[in-house]
């Protein structure tokens, strides 16, 4: 452990995460990426509506709203951390969830694994606010002298006082000795390092929503002082039980139509979430030389208080603001030179003002800056405030955009608040996802803001990893996957279907794509590509497929959608068709280039501002085919004429062209020949080689699309001055002077053979020749159909790729040739299906037609989890809620006792009678002596009840010896036989103590 490392970077080398929706970090990711909601309405497990909601927001002892984003339930092994199953219900689930996440995330740290580094030097230090739910429990179990204080006070016979007070408290969870340190918020630490053999320092803090990133700073602190060689960090919180919801709405802090919205014109307030992020912290030199990932890299961490306030909850720009110049002091870079912030952005119109004025103060301290340079945006608006856990969620959503290169989006913004200024500041509303473009050079960078009660403000820098050799894998997200079989005979291929359906129990459907890909045998006489988007659509759609076979139909036009099967394979060539001007859209190409960094790499390269000195260059390429969003009907038409211009989407079609070929070429396809429609002619013969680099194609693509903006610019100016005689030039003259720029570029001999748009014939093999031809096209006629007629009859070709924007080009084909023999995909997809949809529906017809691919590149670093994991026999299912507390009642509102029906007044007069000859006189004082009877029945519901829980009881001890056995049997050794429910108070099997 080094004794001083004062200003070194920190590395996040493993994340693990636990957040609605989200059983891990891939699935966090997915849910982010793919912009999922996750607020719900309250479930059972946690409060009942029925009991505390009325939109009256002065109602006593009730809150206005009852939405909230929560846990999905985890299969929980306490066996397998030592901790007896009969003490769950005596430990908060925010200690159990923060455990099993703190285990699945050094299981992934290589160093730990290898013992490498040595776990006295880890630490654990995590934000934990406003304590834990089993303490309110337990406070409220205690307070059965107030109730009995009450009951008294009414009269109720002292038999039936307390009676009642036993009843009340066993609506509470049990004290034992498990109790104590089971509701303690500081336990959350001290119980993962206990667990798991971390001798490090141990601790939470509480900073109240700004926990987890006050946390995380202490952990930087840590390891940048040398004190630790790896801290765990981040925030807990599982405290969405109605004492919460409670204290924001007596502050009127929850939104009254119960949905997140952050900068929106239409934020009205909080939604409460929960969730566990935690991050595996080291120093990035410790990193490297010891073999871990890094996720990305934290340099800079600001903190500050906000002084006196109006309140003590009202947030202050200028505090906020002091946080961030303190974090990018710090960082070593400006603020200005961030292209993502995940804001605090809770949905509350002042904090979100005030945030939006904090960074406005932040930006203008640290000089000249880009206007709407910087995506803006809140997880919160998915998953939540997940309160003391809300700025480990943002900071794992910042590393994960970075690690995938992607700008996330913050959902439900139709239109931003009016009050902040956008469109002059140096921010704007990411509201889609969209591929992270960056110039080479540089690093990407973003920032990551969590704000507390109280004043307390955090910010942290967060900077991508430019390392190449450390990049942990890349999450697969894709909408479909493409499952591959072979065999020799339509029943061999029938059987390997039928057994999918087991296989897709134990593996991930990811994993069973891999493997199928990697086993395919492209030459096989029967061949099935299936296409599917879950493991039980996967499972539908083996069987539909599995019966037609085993029924002898084999025509491929009578199995399911999303299926492709053949028995035969054409001979013929394939030929790459680059679509050109017209395929452009907005956005093309945007989830292929977020899948494949290949794809991206390619738009990265030409990510430079502005791209041409021409009458369209005021912005980078990426900025115009994947511009900011925008909020009205007008400027996305503007958006949309500005891709239409020469200048502009001439070179985008040609980005995107290129992002496809870079897939082909992973996955070993290459064309016999190739052709063009208009403007790709030129993309054609580069992929023939003849053009000898990317640059040189994308500066003629430039060339190209200015001189002939240039002329649509001469032309408007013509038909406007024409009454006047004035005239424009020609676009011939664009011709020489294209063919002039051509000139300078030495062109080389071509790799295949490539058609001509202007004749319909091959290339000629001169240069010189080339380069008239080439240029000659500006103005000339596209002859597409005798190109695709050529090249069926004369070239041989039976397999048509359209490679670039749009399916135009395939569909023309498919009128050209009609009946006759062929396959035609395209790449890309159209209104109705997503690119990548696209991309896996071409790769499906290619392989199922017998067309050799090398699929496997594909999974090349990425991350595919493979077996299913399944629960052990003693793992229980746990949430954000406390395990086993009685109430509320499995079954929620509907399990519930009804109101019993009032006695009539005869006959309570009548038992209060009886009652007052046995009983002591009542007092004179009190004035319903009549509701004797009533409560006299309340008491036999009550001791039903009370008997109904007492062998409730016996039988989950019962469970409880059953599971040890089971146990017990595993680990090789014979207990006694258990036949029959043993007494409650059996003695505890085991303690908290055991290990592991």
């Amino acid at each position: 452990m080094k004794s001083q490392a004062q200003g070194a970077n920190i590395a996040v080398v493993g994340l693990s995460s636990l957040f609605p929706g989200a059983r891990d970090t891939a699935g966090y990711w997915e849910l982010i990426a793919g912009g999922q909601d996750r607020i719900t309405s309250v479930p059972p497990t946690h409060w009942l509506a029925e009991d505390y909601f009325d939109p009256d927001r002065r109602r006593p002892g009730k809150v206005y709203a009852k939405t909230g984003a929560f846990l999905d339930a985890i299969d929980f092994d306490p066996l397998a951390f030592g901790i007896p199953p009969k003490s769950l219900s005596s430990i908060d689930t925010v200690q159990l969830l923060a455990l099993y996440a703190a285990k699945d995330l050094i299981h992934r740290i290589p160093s730990l694994q290898s013992g490498r580094l040595d776990r006295r030097h880890v630490g654990v230090i995590l934000g934990v606010a406003a304590g834990t739910e089993l303490m309110g429990e337990m406070s409220a179990k205690i307070q059965a002298p107030v109730w009995i204080k009450a009951m008294r006070e009414k009269g109720m016979p002292e038999s039936q006082v307390q009676d009642v007070a036993r009843h009340i408290m066993d609506s509470y969870a049990s004290w034992d000795e498990n109790t104590f340190p089971g509701l303690l918020a500081n336990v959350v630490a001290g119980r993962i390092a206990n667990r798991l053999d971390l001798g490090g320092t141990n601790c939470t803090v509480d900073a109240a929503c700004a926990s987890s990133l006050a946390a995380v700073v202490m952990a930087m602190q840590e390891l940048q002082q040398g004190r630790c060689d790896m801290a765990i960090t981040g925030g807990c919180d599982a405290l969405n039980d109605i004492f919460m919801y409670m204290c924001f709405s007596k502050t009127q802090a929850l939104s009254p139509m119960g949905d997140c919205r952050p900068f929106s014109d239409k934020a009205d307030g909080i939604v409460l979430g929960e969730g566990i992020g935690l991050l595996a912290l080291r120093r990035l030199e410790d990193a490297l030389r010891d073999g871990d990932p890094v996720f990305a890299v934290l340099q800079g961490a600001g903190s500050s208080g906000d002084g006196r306030a109006k309140s003590i909850y009202a947030p202050v720009p200028e505090g906020q603001a002091q946080a961030l110049e303190r974090a990018y002091a710090a960082a070593g870079y400006a603020l200005k030179d961030l292209e993502l912030i995940e804001a605090h952005g809770t949905g509350t119109l002042a904090g979100d003002e005030a945030e939006f004025q904090g960074l406005l103060l932040a930006y203008s301290a640290g000089g000249k800056f880009k206007k709407q340079g910087c995506a803006l945006g809140s997880v919160k608006s998915q998953i939540g405030h997940t309160k003391s856990a809300a700025g480990a969620a943002g900071l794992v959503k910042i590393v994960l955009s970075l690690h995938q290169k992607v700008l996330p989006p913050t959902l439900k913004v139709d239109r931003p608040n009016p009050a902040l200024d956008f469109d002059t500041s140096p921010l704007y509303l990411n509201t889609e996802a969209r591929p992270w473009i960056h110039a080479p050079g540089s690093t990407r960078k973003a920032g990551v803001s969590a704000f507390g009660f109280g004043g307390s403000n955090f910010h942290i820098t967060v900077e991508e990893f430019a390392g190449t050799n450390h990049g942990p894998p890349r999450y697969f997200n894709s909408p479909k996957s493409l499952l591959l079989y072979d065999g020799s005979n339509p029943s061999e291929l029938a059987a390997k279907l039928e057994s999918l359906s087991a296989e897709l129990h134990q593996w991930t459907l990811a994993y069973a794509a891999k493997t199928s890909q990697a086993k395919f045998n492209f030459q096989a006489p029967c061949r099935l590509a299936l296409l599917a988007d879950t493991s039980d659509s996967a499972a539908v759609l083996a069987r539909s497929c599995m019966e037609k076979l085993q029924a002898g139909e084999q025509d491929a036009y009578t199995l399911p959608r999303q299926a492709y099967f053949r028995t035969s394979r054409m001979s013929g060539k394939i030929v790459f068709l680059f679509p050109g001007q017209g395929s452009q859209y907005i956005g093309m190409g945007s989830d292929l280039l977020m899948a494949f960094e290949e794809a991206r790499m390619v738009w990265d390269q030409w990510a430079t501002d502005p791209l041409v000195d021409s009458p369209g260059g005021d912005a980078a390429l990426h900025e115009v085919v994947f511009p900011r969003p925008v909020f009205d009907d007008q400027a996305r038409e503007e958006h949309h004429k500005r891709l239409q211009q020469a200048c502009w989407a001439q070179p985008a079609v040609g980005a995107a062209s290129l992002a496809h070929l870079a897939l082909l070429k992973k996955i070993d396809l290459s064309p016999d020949v190739a052709a063009g429609h208009g403007y790709g002619e030129l993309t054609a013969l580069y992929a023939a080689g003849v053009l000898p680099s990317a640059a040189e194609f994308m500066a003629a693509s430039i060339e190209r699309g200015r001189l002939m903006q240039v002329d649509a610019i001469a032309a408007e100016v013509k038909a406007v001055a024409s009454m006047s005689g004035a005239g424009s030039r020609p676009l011939d003259d664009q011709v020489e002077v294209y063919q002039e720029y051509l000139n300078r570029i030495g062109l080389q001999p071509a790799r295949f053979p490539v058609y001509a748009s202007a004749t319909g014939r091959l290339y000629p093999s001169d240069p010189g020749e080339q380069r008239r031809l080439l240029a000659r096209q500006i103005a000339g006629s596209v002859r597409f159909e005798s190109i695709i007629q050529a090249l069926y009859e004369e070239g041989g070709v039976r397999y048509f790729v359209e490679v670039g924007p749009g399916s135009m080009l395939a569909g023309m084909v498919d009128e050209c040739l009609k009946d006759k023999g062929r396959l035609t995909v395209s790449l890309d997809g159209d209104e109705n299906q997503s690119g990548l949809s696209a991309f896996w529906d071409a790769v499906a017809q290619l392989a199922a037609s017998g067309v050799p691919l090398n699929l496997s590149t594909l999974w090349d670093g990425m991350a595919v989890p493979e077996a299913v994991v399944q629960p052990s026999e003693t793992a229980v299912q746990i949430n954000g809620a406390n395990f086993g507390k009685p109430y509320p009642p499995p079954g929620g509102f509907a399990a519930l006792p009804k109101p019993n029906p009032e006695a009539p007044r005869e006959a309570t007069q009548a038992s209060a009678a009886a009652i007052q000859q046995e009983a002591p006189a009542a007092d004179p004082a009190d004035p319903e002596p009549e509701g004797w009877a009533a409560f006299q029945v309340l008491q036999k519901n009550l001791l039903a009840a009370q008997e109904s829980f007492q062998n409730t009881l016996k039988e989950s001890h019962f469970a409880f010896l059953k599971t040890t056995e089971a146990m017990l049997a595993r680990m090789g050794r014979k207990p006694e036989r258990i036949e029959k429910p043993l007494p409650v108070d059996a003695p505890q099997a085991f303690t908290d103590s055991a290990r592991p």
